[in-house]
């Protein structure tokens, strides 16, 4: 992750790196009070010497570790949960929550596409989805861009969420002047 990526939470060992690795034994897992873990993700530059390289990106992929691949868990329902209905909430969830929580293997999500870091717009709007599915691949409108974030909105209870990988397909679409100004503090 570069210079002016950025995460809403980790957990320790389940860094947020981890889900740009490229690797299918490491995972991000955001903290379980995140209500909105987001992940941005800075495309280019390596340093903040290096030309800003842009992209358009028309893609993404998703892996979920879904209570069993990549996490080590077992596969099957949480203590507690109605497997027709799904998992039970957690024991400090508002009632009003109750009725949101999505079926087993769903998850909501929105990936947002920006220039400079500070305005966004949204290329893929999956926050109602309803298809079970722990590998995700979706298309969408080709989007120049520097920045891409992803925002979970909701996700099953089984167990913690995971991320394995987040990827932006895409190509180069050229470059801009190195930045020299300080970088910003964290």
């Amino acid at each position: 992750m570069n210079n002016r990526s950025a995460f809403s939470s980790q957990n320790s060992g389940h860094d947020a790196a981890y889900a740009v690795d490229n690797s299918s034994g490491t995972w991000w897992e955001p903290a379980a009070t995140d209500t909105q873990p987001t992940l941005t993700v800075e495309l280019s530059p390596a340093t903040r010497f290096d030309p800003v390289q842009l992209f358009t990106i028309d893609s993404a992929r998703l892996m979920f570790t879904g209570g069993g691949f990549g996490s080590g868990r077992g596969r099957g329902t949480a203590r507690g949960a109605d497997p027709a209905t799904g998992p039970a909430p957690p024991a400090s969830a508002p009632a009003a929550n109750v009725a949101q929580l999505p079926a087993p293997g769903v998850y909501q999500y929105k990936i947002e596409a920006s220039m400079d870091g500070t305005a966004y717009k949204t290329v893929l709007d999956q926050t109602t989805n309803t298809t079970p599915r722990n590998t995700l691949f979706e298309e969408f409108p080709p989007t120049q861009c520097r920045f891409v974030r992803l925002t979970l909105t909701n996700w099953p209870r089984t167990t913690p969420l995971g991320i394995i990988e987040f990827t932006a397909f895409g190509k180069s679409s050229g470059t801009q002047p190195a930045e020299v100004a300080t970088p910003p503090a964290r």
